[in-house]
């Protein structure tokens, strides 16, 4: 998945022209700013993140413990964890590939784990071992926007940018022209049609974000002006 901040969306390109007026600043600086505050929202809105805290941090603890909850509730869905002496064949040996069938069958058809009647008693060794590599997992999807984030300055927690690798992003800024593009390979076709609906709330509360930083200038300003006079 690639994004642009292109400036070409009606709300955000009038929230953007008004910046940059009542600002009396340059396209370079303003389209700096307004990445910054994309840059972060379009982070803390790819999952495990919901967007609540895009406005102060890209991710927090809270977002990576929801993942965790995530996955420990789809396992429970599946799997009812037992101790298995061995003193016959296991019905269920490979958990992991279990339920990496069942997650694709059931996230690809755009629906959520339910409760299973007829959940499969699987080696609890096992099951513990797929859970701890699964939480290793949680933030891998919205570490790849780790690199175009880093391009303006914007910073993400240690237990997403482990994971840091083929996401990719690029940085045009002059005073008359300014393009930022971050570059998402990684996200999985069943989230995709919900990720283009988050990056249009991203850049909807980035540019809600430009109006009330225009409000603040523009405030201390006319404190300013009437100090003096």
């Amino acid at each position: 998945m690639s994004v642009y901040v292109r400036f070409q969306r009606e709300g955000f390109q009038k929230s953007f022209n008004e910046f940059v007026i009542g600002t009396r600043g340059d396209a370079g600086d303003a389209g700096l700013l307004a990445s910054k505050i994309y840059a972060r929202q379009l982070v803390g809105m790819t999952p495990p993140g919901d967007g609540a805290q895009a406005g102060k941090a890209t991710l927090t603890k809270s977002d990576q413990r929801r993942g965790e909850t995530a996955i420990t509730r789809d396992l429970r869905s599946l799997f009812a964890a037992v101790k298995i002496k061995h003193k016959r064949l296991e019905q269920w040996p490979d958990v992991a590939g279990i339920h990496r069938e069942a997650f694709i069958r059931v996230k690809g058809s755009g629906r959520e784990f339910g409760r299973h009647t007829h959940r499969k008693f699987v080696d609890e060794r096992k099951l513990r071992a797929l859970q701890k590599s699964l939480f290793r997992g949680v933030g891998r999807v919205a570490a790849y926007w780790s690199r175009a984030a880093a391009l303006v300055s914007v910073a993400v927690p240690a237990w997403v940018s482990r994971h840091s690798g083929i996401g990719g992003g690029s940085l045009i800024r002059r005073p008359d022209y300014f393009r930022f593009e971050a570059i998402n390979p990684s996200i999985p076709p069943f989230l995709m049609a919900d990720m283009i609906r988050r990056e249009g709330y991203a850049l909807s509360n980035t540019g809600r974000a430009l109006e009330d930083s225009l409000r603040a200038i523009l405030r201390k300003r006319s404190v300013n002006f009437n100090r003096a006079a």
